[in-house]
């Protein structure tokens, strides 16, 4: 399947006008996104043979972007953010999916998604070419994948219960904080992130109660979002969850 569009966005409420919860001003001066999309992709499957199925899909993207809405870290304090906009960005790239289904008892999938996001702007107004021209922009990064695994047990200690038990990961490469063509030999990098979680949850014979436990990034890697804030390590969550309907 394919398909074409130009579109364009209006700068949301709080990328204009701030948010004082998360830190950030106002920028009055935003110009509406204006994008020319292309995509291409196709889905095999899925293929049932005796107990397995596996299914594939795949896309292809291309988004040519004036005046990119982005959200960037104020020169003058690394501890407010604002919205600003590029003046073009180019981005191509791929996503992936496999899943694979064995009876009532196990599924696996794997997600994979590469693209360059590059700036694509040469000259600046004075003249003056970017150094960091078709470089990827900054806070963005270009390679991600993940995959589950789960374990269904269908009648656990009761009859019409299930219990299943999950093994999640997700790995995003290293990405730039700042643009490439600044700071030389010592970029600032935003290391690759590889986290692992586990969790189990069972759902009582009424199909109505199910009781969960998780523990995310369960090896307490060091994690950061896209700016290289830290966000929290090792937790463990507990959740009940009854469906009225």
């Amino acid at each position: 399947m394919a398909s074409g569009e130009k579109a364009v966005r209006l700068p949301s409420e709080g990328e204009m006008f701030g948010n004082d919860v998360e830190n950030e001003v106002a920028n009055y001066n935003l110009c509406p996104e204006k994008s020319t999309n292309a995509n291409l992709g196709f889905n095999i499957g899925p293929y049932v043979f005796h107990k397995h199925s596996i299914s594939v899909n795949s896309s292809m993207f291309y988004r040519d972007v004036k005046d990119m809405i982005r959200r960037a870290v104020s020169a003058d304090s690394r501890d407010v953010a604002s919205f600003e906009n590029l003046n073009s960005v180019m981005t191509y790239g791929f996503d992936a999916e496999i899943l694979y289904k064995y009876s009532n008892l196990v599924q696996f999938n794997f997600n994979v998604s590469k693209f360059n996001a590059l700036f694509n702007t040469e000259y600046d107004a004075s003249g003056a070419r970017y150094s960091y021209y078709k470089e990827q922009i900054r806070n963005e990064p270009s390679f991600k994948f993940s995959s589950g695994l789960t374990y269904f047990w269908n009648d656990a200690i009761k009859k019409k219960a299930r219990a299943s038990i999950y093994y999640n990961t997700n790995y995003v490469g290293r990405f730039l904080r700042d643009w490439a063509g600044i700071g030389g030999t010592g970029l600032n990098w935003i290391p690759t992130q590889f986290v692992h979680d586990l969790g189990i949850a069972y759902t009582l014979p009424n199909r109505k109660t199910t009781i969960a436990l998780d523990a995310k990034n369960i090896l307490n890697t060091q994690i950061f979002d896209n700016f290289r804030i830290q966000k929290p390590g090792r937790a463990f969550y507990a959740k009940i969850t009854y469906a009225i309907f």
